[in-house]
C-alpha cells in the first residue's frame, strides 16, 4: 500500500521535474498534483500548499487502511490459529488408546473425555471471537466491495481508453487498478482462511482415533462435529459471502497489448509453458509425497487377495489406458503444433535457400520468440531449440499427469476393494446367525475392523494426492481457462471469416434447437428398457394403493402432470406456428403476393430458418418449404413426447413420495390412550404401516434413480446447447433492437421459448428434491413416541436414506434445481456479453 502510495504520488513529481521550467512553477503546464482539487481562483497562488496537502491525505488514506486492514488480517489468522488447536487436539484423541482401550472408564481417569470437553469450551468461544470479527467488518466490506466494483471498471476503462497513449497516461489508472485487485482478493483470501479452518475441527474428528475412545467422549464429539457443518463466514453486509469463489464472480481481467492478435497468438503458448513446467516444479518439491504415495501402492497389492486383486487390476489397467491414450494426445498435439511451421517452409519456392523463402522467420517457429538482432543468422539454433522445448513440455505434462491418473484410479481401486468386502458382511451367516458371538470366533468383525483400518489409510493416500496436485491445479485451472477463453476466441474469428456475423446469430440457434430435439427422441429410444420398468412402476404403484386418501394423492399429482404437459403442448405448438407463421405473413404482405418471381422479399426470407439445396433451390421453392414446416412441427411434436414424459414420471415419483409421507405422519396418532411400547409384532399396527412405507420408499428411490439415468445425458446436451443457442439469440435481439418488427420477432420467440424450456426441467428437478426428503419431515411431524421400539428403529432407518434428496442431474455433473438455474441464466447472459463485445 504504501508502494503504491508513493507510485501515485511520485507521478506528478517526475512530470514537474521533466518539464521545461521547473523553477516557474506557474508557467508549467503539467498537473502537478496526485488528484484533482477545486480550490476557487487562488489555485495557482496556493500550489505548494495545496500539493503538500493533497500529498499528506494520500498518505493519511494509505496508513488509515492499512491500520484497519492489517487488524483485519490479525484477526482473521488468531481465529484460524485457534480452530487449528483444537483440530490438532481432537485428531490426537484416542491415539495412544490402542493396547489399553476401556470404553467404561471412570470420568476421572478419562484423559480424552478431559481434552474433548476443553475443545468443545474452546470450540464456542472461537466461533464467537468470528462472529464479532464479522459484525465489526461487515459494514465496511459492504461499501467496500460496492465502491471497489466500481472504482475497478472505471479504472480499467481508464487502462483501455489510454492503450494508445504515453506511458504517462496509463501509468495511474494501472497502477490504481492492480492496488485495488490486491487490495479486494487479500479480503477474500482471509475469508477464505476463515471459511476452512473454521470446519477443521470435524475433519480432524473424522480423522481421530474415535472408535478407542469412551461412549461420553464420543457424545461430546458429536456434538462439535454438528456445531462446525456451518462455517463461519465473513460477509459484506450479510448479503456476499466472502470467498475466493465469490471474488472469481467479481474479477473482470482486462487484457491490453498493442494489437489484439498479438495476445492471441503470444499469450496461450506462454501460459502453457508456465503451466506445465509449473507441474514438473511440484511433483519435484513434492518428491516425499509421491515417493509415499507409491510405497502405499506397493503395500497394498502385496496385501491382496485374489478376489480384491482382480479389482484392482481392474482399475490400475483402466488408468494404464488413460494414461497412453493422453501420452499419444498430447504428442500428437505437440508434433502437430512443430509440424506447421516445417510444412509451410517445405512448401515454399525455395526451400535450400530460406534467406529467399516468402515466408518470414518468425513464422517458422512453433511458436513466437525474441533472440534479438542476430534472430536471423541463427534460425537454425533457435528453431531446434523451440522443437525441443515443446517435446519436453509434453513429455513434462505427460508424466505429471499419467502420474495423477494412476494415483487416482488406484484409491479408487481401494475404496471398491473395501467396499466389495462391506457388501458381503454377513451374507453366510443368514442360517446359523449369532449376535453375540465371540470375537475370536466373529468373521465379520475382523473384516469390518481390517476394512476400517484400511479405509483409514486409503484416505491418507487420497489426501496425499490432494497436497501433491492442488497447487498444480489451481495454476492449471486458471491458466486454462485464459487459454481457452483466447483460443475460442479465434477459432470463432476463423469460422465467421467467410460469412458475416448476423448469418451466424441467424443459423446457430435453428441448427442446436434440431440437435437437442433429434438427442432427445434418440436416446429414449436406446433407453426403451429403462422406460419401459418406470411404466412398470407406474402400474404396481396405482395397483398397491390401499385407501381412498393415498388415490387422491396420487391423483392430484398425475392431474397436475396432465395440466403442465397440457400447457407445455401448448406453448411449444403456439412457439413453432409462431416461428412458422412469419415468412408466411411476410410473403403474403409484399407487393404481388401471387407472382413470388417478382416479389421484393428473397426466397430465402421466405423459408423458418436457412437452407442450402444448390442450384434448383428457387425452382423447387414451394416444396422446400413444405419440408421445412414439417420439420418444425415434427420437432415439436417430439420435445412435446419427451418433456410430457419427463413430467409425469417426475410428477408419479412426488406423488409416491407424498403418499409415502402422509402415512408416516400419521403414524402412532392414535395411539395415545392405549400406548404399549412392548407391543406383539403382529399386532403392531404402526410397525406395519412403517415396514410397507419402507418397502415402497426403496422403490420410489429406485424410481427416481431411472429417471435420473434416462434423463441424465439429454439434459448434458440439452443445457449446454441450450445456453450457447440462447446465447446466440438474445444477441440477435439486441442487433435487431433498432430494426423493424420483422427483424425482432422470430430472435424473441426463439429467446423466450428456450428460457422457459430450461426452467420447467430445472422447476421439476426441485420438485423431486423438496419431495424426495418429505418423508424425513413426516417422521419429525408424526407421533414416533408413542410407537414401539421395533417401529422407531426403522423410522430411522428411513430417516437416513431420506438424508440424501433424490435429484436428476445434467450428465452428473450439475444438478437440476432453481438455484442451479439462475446460475444457468447468468452464464448465459455472460455468454451474451461477449458476444456482444465481439459486434
Amino acid at each position: 500500500m504504501h508502494m503504491t502510495g508513493c507510485l501515485f504520488v511520485l507521478k506528478p513529481i517526475m512530470l514537474t521535474l521533466m518539464a521545461n521550467d521547473i523553477f516557474n512553477v506557474t508557467k508549467s503546464s503539467v498537473p502537478r498534483l496526485p488528484f484533482r482539487v477545486e480550490y476557487g481562483e487562488k489555485f495557482n497562488q496556493y500550489i505548494y500548499p495545496i500539493a503538500l496537502h493533497s500529498y499528506i491525505a494520500v498518505f493519511a488514506h494509505t496508513f488509515a487502511t492499512i491500520a484497519v486492514d492489517g487488524l483485519y488480517y490479525s484477526l482473521i489468522q488468531h481465529a484460524c490459529a485457534m480452530f487449528s488447536i483444537i483440530g490438532n487436539t481432537l485428531e490426537n484423541i484416542g491415539k495412544n488408546n490402542e493396547d489399553i482401550f476401556y470404553t467404561k472408564r471412570a470420568k476421572i481417569q478419562d484423559n480424552n473425555y478431559s481434552k474433548t470437553i476443553h475443545c468443545l469450551r474452546r470450540h464456542p468461544l472461537v466461533i464467537e471471537f468470528a462472529e464479532h470479527i464479522e459484525s465489526l467488518f461487515t459494514k465496511i466490506f459492504l461499501i467496500n466491495l460496492n465502491l471497489n466494483m466500481i472504482i475497478g471498471s472505471l479504472t480499467g476503462i481508464q487502462v483501455l481508453m489510454n492503450l494508445d497513449k504515453s506511458a504517462r497516461d496509463i501509468a495511474g489508472p494501472i497502477t490504481m487498478y492492480i492496488a485495488q485487485f490486491l487490495h479486494l482478493f487479500l479480503h477474500f483470501w482471509q475469508a477464505q482462511f476463515l471459511l476452512d479452518y473454521s470446519i477443521l475441527p470435524y475433519k480432524s474428528i473424522c480423522r481421530a482415533n474415535w472408535y478407542y475412545a469412551s461412549h461420553r467422549c464420543r457424545k461430546l464429539l458429536l456434538l462439535i462435529m454438528n456445531r462446525t457443518t456451518s462455517p463461519c463466514k465473513i460477509t459484506a453486509g450479510k448479503i456476499v459471502i466472502l470467498s475466493i469463489e465469490s471474488f472469481a464472480t467479481i474479477l473482470y481481467l482486462l487484457i491490453g497489448s498493442i494489437t489484439l492478435d498479438d495476445v492471441f497468438e503470444c499469450v496461450p503458448p506462454i501460459f502453457i509453458s508456465i503451466t506445465f513446467s509449473s507441474k514438473l516444479l511440484f511433483i519435484m518439491l513434492n518428491s516425499d509425497k509421491v515417493k509415499a504415495c507409491l510405497n502405499k501402492i506397493q503395500k497394498d497389492w502385496q496385501s491382496l487377495n485374489s478376489v480384491e486383486k482382480v479389482i484392482l487390476e481392474r482399475h490400475s489397467k483402466y488408468g494404464q489406458h488413460l494414461a497412453t491414450f493422453y501420452a499419444v494426445l498430447m504428442h500428437t498435439t505437440a508434433s502437430l503444433f512443430v509440424v506447421k511451421p516445417i510444412m509451410l517452409t517445405l512448401m515454399t519456392d525455395d526451400i535450400i535457400n530460406i534467406t529467399k523463402s516468402s515466408i518470414p522467420f518468425e513464422s517458422r517457429l512453433p511458436f513466437r520468440v525474441e533472440y534479438g538482432r542476430k534472430f536471423n543468422q541463427y534460425i537454425y539454433p533457435i528453431a531446434v531449440h523451440s522443437y525441443v522445448a515443446v517435446v519436453a513440455h509434453s513429455f513434462a505434462t505427460v508424466v505429471a499427469d499419467a502420474l495423477y491418473y494412476t494415483l487416482i484410479q488406484h484409491a479408487c481401486g481401494m475404496f471398491s476393494i473395501i467396499g466389495n468386502v462391506l457388501e458381503n458382511i454377513g451374507k453366510n451367516d443368514t442360517d446359523e446367525f449369532d449376535t453375540k458371538s465371540d470375537k475370536i470366533k466373529d468373521d465379520n468383525y475382523y473384516k469390518t475392523l481390517h476394512c476400517l483400518r484400511r479405509h483409514l489409510g486409503v484416505i491418507e493416500f487420497a489426501e496425499h494426492i490432494e497436497s501433491v496436485y492442488t497447487k498444480i491445479f489451481l495454476i492449471n485451472l486458471n491458466f486454462n481457462m485464459i487459454i481457452g477463453s483466447l483460443y475460442g476466441i479465434q477459432v470463432l474469428y476463423l469460422l465467421i471469416g467467410s460469412t458475416t456475423l448476423d448469418d451466424v446469430f441467424e443459423c446457430a440457434p435453428s441448427i442446436f434447437i434440431s440437435m437437442i430435439f433429434s438427442f432427445k427422441i434418440l436416446v429414449i429410444m436406446l433407453n426403451s428398457e429403462k422406460l419401459k420398468t418406470c411404466l412398470n412402476i407406474i402400474q404396481k404403484d396405482w395397483l398397491s394403493l390401499n385407501t381412498n386418501v393415498e388415490k387422491i394423492i396420487l391423483e392430484r399429482h398425475t392431474k397436475y402432470g396432465q395440466y403442465l404437459e397440457t400447457f407445455y403442448a401448448v406453448f411449444m405448438h403456439t412457439t413453432a406456428c409462431l416461428f412458422m407463421l412469419k415468412p408466411i405473413v411476410l410473403t403474403l404482405t409484399a407487393n404481388d403476393v401471387f407472382n413470388l418471381t417478382k416479389s421484393s422479399i428473397t426466397y430465402a426470407s421466405r423459408l423458418p430458418f436457412h437452407v442450402e439445396y444448390g442450384e434448383k433451390f428457387n425452382q423447387y421453392i414451394y416444396p422446400i418449404a413444405v419440408h421445412n414446416y414439417v420439420t418444425v412441427v415434427a420437432h415439436s411434436f417430439a420435445t412435446i413426447a419427451v418433456d410430457g414424459l419427463y413430467y409425469s414420471l417426475i410428477q408419479h415419483a412426488c406423488g409416491m413420495f407424498s403418499i409415502i409421507g402422509n402415512t408416516l405422519e400419521n403414524i402412532g396418532k392414535n395411539n395415545e390412550e392405549n400406548f404399549d411400547a412392548k407391543l406383539i409384532k403382529v399386532k403392531d399396527d404402526n410397525y406395519s404401516k412403517t415396514l410397507h412405507c419402507l418397502r415402497r420408499h426403496i422403490i420410489a428411490i429406485e424410481f427416481a434413480e431411472h429417471i435420473e439415468s434416462l434423463f441424465t445425458k439429454i439434459f448434458l446436451i440439452t443445457l449446454n446447447l441450450n445456453m450457447i443457442s440462447s446465447s446466440i439469440t438474445g444477441i440477435q435481439v439486441l442487433m435487431n433492437l433498432d430494426k423493424g418488427a420483422n427483424d425482432i420477432t422470430g430472435p424473441i420467440t426463439i429467446y423466450v421459448a428456450q428460457l422457459i424450456h430450461l426452467f420447467l426441467l430445472f422447476w421439476q428437478g426441485q420438485f423431486l428434491l423438496d419431495y424426495s426428503v418429505l418423508p424425513y419431515e413426516s417422521i419429525c411431524r408424526a407421533n414416533w413416541y408413542y410407537t414401539s421400539q421395533r417401529c422407531r428403529k426403522l423410522l430411522l432407518l428411513m430417516m437416513y436414506k431420506t438424508a440424501i434428496p433424490c435429484r436428476i442431474t445434467a450428465g452428473k455433473l450439475m444438478i437440476l434445481s432453481i438455484d442451479n438455474f439462475a446460475m444457468v441464466v447468468k452464464t448465459s447472459l455472460s455468454y451474451l456479453t461477449v458476444f456482444r463485445s465481439m459486434q
